[in-house]
């Protein structure tokens, strides 16, 4: 039913929708290009020639001027094109308008910043005994030759618990995936999204991503390009309404063809 009704909404808007998904995307990329420029600029030499040569005595203060307002440029596109991304797939879902304004820009910039410590902190968990096993195998390795036999068993070990560990993360990190959508409602902050995103997946965690598995064939068809226009749209909708519509909302939105519960909340402001 997810995969039908997002379907359904497509129906008609497809390149619109792929054009505000990729601009979305663009404005995301810029972001990571301008932060990564500010990172380059003290290594380049060519930078450093230019600086030295218009500045004089002043290049390194000028250099570092320069790397740090394009690092928050950078910080605040990257969190602009999160939230349009975002905002396009709950207008689509909801058919409702959404604010965009700065201060949400800096919402989800926090938003970012908050799930990628998370992201850290888990990754550690799940990935520390592969990482356990791989500094093991280094350090015997150091201390002389080791059969063939053995090495291949230590290696399979490794890649497995490091596997293992990566597929317990990508489930784990499930519990965040409606973050952003709560976040598009004016209604809530960045912390009570977060409170309302684990309370929103909780016990769905492992069903989330089999169904986000379940979209991989159709992600990987995006090499060709040109299914790229339907598939992002598409990818993005069904996520929106899979994350935000558990199975008893399921059931009521078949009975009385309603939105899921919190579009219908940003609905009635």
């Amino acid at each position: 039913m997810i995969k039908l009704k997002a379907r359904q909404i497509l129906v008609g808007r497809v390149f619109k929708s792929f054009l505000q998904f990729f601009f979305s995307f663009f404005v995301f990329a810029l972001g990571i290009a301008a932060f990564l420029i500010a990172v380059l600029l003290f290594n380049d030499k060519t930078v450093n020639e230019f600086y030295n040569g218009v500045f004089s005595g002043y290049s390194q203060i000028a250099k570092g001027v320069t790397a740090v307002l394009l690092s928050f440029a950078g910080l605040a596109l990257i969190a602009r094109g999160k939230m349009l991304s975002a905002l396009f797939s709950c207008r689509l879902v909801s058919k409702n308008s959404f604010p965009s304004g700065i201060k949400k820009t800096f919402r989800f910039l926090l938003f970012i910043s908050m799930k990628f410590l998370f992201t850290l902190s888990w990754g550690f968990v799940f990935l520390f005994p592969s990482a356990v096993c791989a500094s093991f195998l280094l350090m015997s390795l150091s201390q002389g030759a080791m059969e063939k036999g053995i090495l291949y068993s230590w290696i399979s070990g490794c890649a497995v618990l490091a596997l293992t560990g990566l597929g317990f993360l990508f489930v784990m990190l499930q519990r965040y995936s409606a973050w952003q959508y709560y976040l598009c409602n004016e209604k809530y902050g960045v912390v009570s999204s977060l409170y309302k995103s684990l309370e929103k997946t909780e016990g769905r965690y492992f069903e989330i991503a089999l169904f986000k598995a379940s979209m991989l064939g159709w992600l990987l068809s995006c090499l060709l390009v040109l299914p790229v226009v339907y598939v992002i749209p598409y990818y993005r909708i069904s996520l929106a309404l899979k994350v935000m519509t558990d199975k008893k909302q399921t059931e009521k939105n078949e009975n009385e063809n309603i939105l899921p519960a919190v579009f219908r909340v940003v609905r009635e402001q």
